[in-house]
Formats: C-alpha cells, sequence, structure tokens
C-alpha cells in the first residue's frame, strides 16, 4: 500500500492485479455448467467482472490522466522562458 501512494509503481502492480482477478472470473464464467448454475450465483459473477472492470478503467484513468502534459488554455499569452 505505501507504494500506491508514493509513486506511479503501484498503480501499475494494481492494474495487475484486478487484470489478472478479471480473468479469473472469466476463466469461471467459462468454465461453469450453466444448468447447473443458478440465475444469482452468474448475477454475482457478472456483477464482479464489472466492478473490477470499472475499478481497472479508474486506473487507466488516472495514469492517463498523469502522463498528459499541462498544457496551457487556448488564448493565453505563452510565457517567455
Amino acid at each position: 500500500m505505501h507504494q500506491l501512494v508514493i509513486g506511479k509503481h503501484g498503480y501499475l502492480q494494481v492494474n495487475t492485479i484486478v487484470a489478472i482477478r478479471i480473468l479469473a472470473v472469466v476463466r469461471k464464467h467459462i468454465l461453469l455448467e450453466i444448468e447447473n448454475t443458478s440465475g444469482l450465483f452468474l448475477l454475482a459473477l457478472g456483477s464482479g467482472v464489472l466492478s473490477l472492470g470499472i475499478v481497472f478503467a479508474l486506473f487507466q484513468w488516472i495514469e492517463w490522466k498523469d502522463d498528459t502534459p499541462n498544457l496551457p488554455s487556448p488564448g493565453t499569452p505563452m510565457q517567455p522562458r
């Protein structure tokens, strides 16, 4: 948790863990026997994949936002160097 707070290294670790969990749940979907599975269990697995996907997308957005340069707004005068 400390690495997550102090730098980008933590984002990469969390992204990897979330991606692996998504793959594990999707693998569970593939291996399920649908006729022996309740609808509530399928709903729970689906909501788990959805929530993990939202967390993954959020971390991707945070990384993308941190990587974009801070450009001046259009119409503002350029600062001399």
